[in-house]
């Protein structure tokens, strides 16, 4: 097996890429993965340099380069010779070498990608469908796949395109010295990168293809291989048929290794079980030895808890989703609380209860009818230390994961709130038939909208996904989407795209909030912009580079003594006109990225007279040839109105399509 690593280092910052401490941990845990950071990953490529060893892999888990191997924005950087002596790497995130990350910020070079890679990279190719072609499919990229096409390469100008969108490519291998053909460049994903099961499993594909294969799955089913067939054309005789068996005892114990990613999650799916049995509240007690959690709604029945395996091997059932939905969840967790080895797993529900030994030492006991309620306790050894650690790992889980349940949970004298909503950006709370979720405006540049999303009000994880061209971020919760097998991604399947399709009104609605605080406050903007050079950069910099800027007004400004003192010291008109610019400039943001679905007369950008110019208006004065431009403030300029002031890169992504013509 070629030796592999992967670049994590919690002191460097990451672009694009969401939980990459998930990700490195998943190719460590799954594809043995070397987990390292800056320093080391420096040491570790300058060995391989030296030692004249090929064929290794490194995946950049942070969407940037460390400034350890990627010292100067040019082909003579660590990273490049190592790819040069044969190296692979394998690039998931943000724009490859545009960010030198450092301990401290690190720096932009905007076309570095160009000087490092000498290959030309293109954003915002969203207007092209995607395809996986036969090459794509030979290594390993799943038929159907689909991804954001934010960062292209041409397809002509790289080794192999493996996800296209028409003449471009998204997801591609670039050989950098012939005398290596598996070694080079390869970029996974055009867009933003979750730590989902499908993202792992794709990345797991690729960055190994050519040079050494991912490890095996571990499959839970298989299946007797069929006869070889006769020849055809030739007479045969059917011997026998066959059809797919399902080893269930093997199935039950994959199942219970690797359902959950951490067995102190094992409370998750009984929190979702009672919300999909139509419980009100739900309790947790610490004990002595353990804990014990209770619910109400809709009791279990003795053949439920006989059997309570089976909802994991039936179809789920037109009618009736509910009452399997929490079955499976009860079995779910009863799976990850068996990895624990407790010394008592029960469940009580009515005037029955279960006691689970092991996955085949079962035993079903009738009891007296007393109050209809669910109880399920776990037990350990007193003095493990397993107990202490479980009881509070678990507990935590549940503060975490259940913030946005509709159930009333409480542990011990604490009852779970749901967060207040973030101010100073407009946001949605919307609720459908069964969605429900709250979106607001994302961070300046993402190309993916990065979403919460809950199962029956339980945080399955976060992921990026496409809802172009109005991107969003927020939290959705259903219960008609499928997991994975770990239980901690989404299966991207019908379910989930009906789910991203229930999305598109509460994002119209977000828009047509947006829509008049802009043509409101981008006049002024533009005002403020063009008579102080101080606004004019914190424009530019709000608008060119997601930085985290906060436009809420502190907690101490909003207090009558903090108010006092910025009167006195006249910063109160300074903060305000600070907060409008960077807000503005947000929201102006969000609204050129998805201009197609805005009126065409609303005011998205500055003119070179400081005042504004509307996407139609730019579309009238390009129809006539070219589309004029200044990078600073002209009043002089006798037709300014009719010429675009670019800021930044944040004014050219929208208008590429336009034959632009610079007047500085």
């Amino acid at each position: 097996m070629p030796e592999r690593v992967v670049f994590h280092d919690p002191a460097y910052p990451s672009s694009w890429v969401a939980e990459p401490g998930v990700i490195a941990e998943s190719l460590e845990h799954f594809g043995g993965y070397r987990i390292l950071g800056a320093k080391a990953l420096k040491s570790w490529m300058e060995e391989r340099i030296s030692a004249g060893i090929p064929n290794t892999i490194c995946v950049m888990a942070q969407g940037v380069a460390p400034d350890t191997v990627y010292e100067s924005p040019d082909a003579s950087c660590l990273i490049r010779r190592y790819m040069d002596a044969g190296g692979r790497v394998v690039w998931i995130g943000d724009m490859p070498f545009v960010f030198m990350g450092s301990r401290f910020r690190g720096k932009v070079d905007r076309w570095a990608w160009h000087a490092v890679l000498g290959l030309h990279l293109h954003r915002g190719i969203l207007h092209k469908s995607c395809e996986v072609p036969p090459e794509g499919l030979t290594w390993g990229v799943p038929q159907g796949h689909g991804e954001s096409g934010a960062i292209c390469a041409k397809a002509s100008e790289v080794s192999a395109a493996l996800v296209v969108h028409g003449e471009y490519a998204s997801t591609f291998f670039l050989n950098l010295n012939p005398a290596f053909p598996q070694s080079g460049f390869l970029r996974v994903s055009g867009g933003g990168f979750s730590a989902d099961g499908a993202g792992i499993d794709l990345l797991l594909r690729l960055s190994a293809h050519g040079i050494g294969e991912a490890r095996p799955g571990h499959w839970l089913f298989h299946e007797e291989p069929a006869p070889a067939s006769a020849e055809p054309g030739l007479p045969g005789e059917l011997v026998e048929t066959g059809e797919l068996r399902v080893d269930r005892a093997r199935a039950l114990e994959k199942l219970m290794d690797y359902q959950l990613p951490d067995p102190a999650l094992f409370v998750l799916p009984w929190v979702r079980a009672a919300a999909a049995a139509g419980a009100q509240r739900v309790f947790f007690h610490k004990e002595p030895e353990g804990l014990l959690m209770r619910f109400d709604g809709e009791l279990f029945t003795r053949g439920n808890l006989e059997d309570p395996w089976a909802a994991l091997f039936a179809e789920e059932p037109r009618e009736g989703r509910d009452a399997h939905a929490a079955r499976r969840q009860l079995a779910l967790g009863l799976l990850g609380a068996l990895r624990t080895r407790p010394t008592e797993l029960r469940v009580q529900s009515g005037d029955c209860a279960l006691l689970a030994r092991g996955l085949d030492d079962l035993s079903v006991s009738s009891l007296q009818p007393g109050e209809p309620q669910t109880l399920i306790r776990v037990r350990w050894r007193f003095w493990s230390r397993t107990r202490s650690n479980l009881v509070g790992q678990a507990l935590e889980a549940v503060r975490k994961a259940c913030l946005h349940s509709r159930l009333k949970i409480r542990i011990e004298e604490e009852e779970l709130k749901a967060p207040a909503e973030a101010e100073g950006l407009p946001s949605v709370s919307f609720e459908a038939e069964s969605v429900r979720g709250w979106l607001t405006v994302p961070p300046p540049l993402a190309f993916a909208s990065r979403l919460e999303i809950h199962q029956h009000g339980v945080l399955v994880g976060r992921s990026e996904v496409w809802t172009w061209p109005n991107n969003v971020t927020g939290w959705v919760d259903t219960d008609r989407i499928g997991l994975n097998l770990s239980q901690s991604g989404v299966v991207r399947d019908a379910r989930f795209d009906a789910l991203m399709a229930a999305l598109a009104g509460p994002i119209q609605e977000l828009t047509m909030k947006v829509l008049p605080l802009v043509e409101r406050d981008l006049p002024e903007a533009a005002r403020l912009a063009m008579a102080s050079p101080y606004c004019r950069a914190q424009w530019a910099a709000h608008a060119e580079h997601p930085v985290s800027f906060d436009v809420k007004t502190a907690r101490w400004k909003r207090g009558v003594l903090g108010a006092k003192l910025l009167r006195m010291l006249q910063l109160d008109s300074r903060a305000s006109t600070l907060e409008l610019i960077r807000r503005t400039a947000w929201l102006a943001c969000w609204l050129r990225m998805g201009a197609g679905s805005v009126p065409k007369e609303t005011p998205l950008y500055f003119s070179a007279d400081g005042g504004v110019l509307s996407q139609g208006r730019l579309e009238e004065l390009a129809a006539g040839g070219e589309l004029r431009y200044v990078t600073s403030p002209r009043p002089d300029l006798p037709d300014g109105k009719d010429v675009l002031w670019a800021t930044g890169w944040s004014d050219w992504r929208p208008l590429e399509a336009f034959k632009l013509k610079c007047v500085d």
